[in-house]
């Protein structure tokens, strides 16, 4: 049975993907869980129109992260935290909290792989971390004090 999936599905293939699979497995699970349709040629031609939609989009996307990257270079994110007498946070600052003051404080939505933090910040202080998109990329300073 031949199917186009819809959907990355581990050890099978990825999104639009045409593949040939047994029959109760593509009836019983790839097309009851919407993971996939079967390829006839009229939906074959309604997944490539829809590929190339996708491909267009996640270009136009990315342009526009890049163009938003030039912006950042420079930019201050500011974390707050309860700290011990040491100077030690008690929870740390990791690319989930980055990628949400960035959102937060400068209004842009970046994916955590984009993202590039050595390691978790767990200290008061200032450091840095790089932002990368495509070709471009910027270090944005961050800076953690205490509450």
């Amino acid at each position: 049975m031949r199917v186009i999936l819809l959907k990355d599905v581990p050890k099978i293939g990825h999104k639009f993907d045409i593949k040939e699979v047994k029959p109760g497995y593509g009836q019983n699970f790839l097309i009851k869980n919407g993971l996939a349709i079967i390829a006839t040629k009229q939906n074959e031609q309604k997944m490539q129109k829809e590929m190339h939609a996708h491909i267009e989009e996640s270009r136009m996307k990315s342009e526009l992260l890049e163009k938003s990257i030039e912006g950042l270079e420079n930019s201050e994110l500011l974390f707050t935290g309860k700290v011990n007498e040491k100077g030690h946070l008690f929870d740390k600052v990791d690319v989930r909290d980055i990628k949400e003051a960035l959102k937060e404080q400068l209004h842009l939505e970046l994916d955590e792989k984009h993202i590039h933090l050595e390691s978790p910040i767990k200290e008061v202080g200032e450091g840095s971390v790089v932002v990368k998109v495509g070709d471009k990329k910027a270090t944005v300073k961050l800076k953690v004090e205490a509450e």
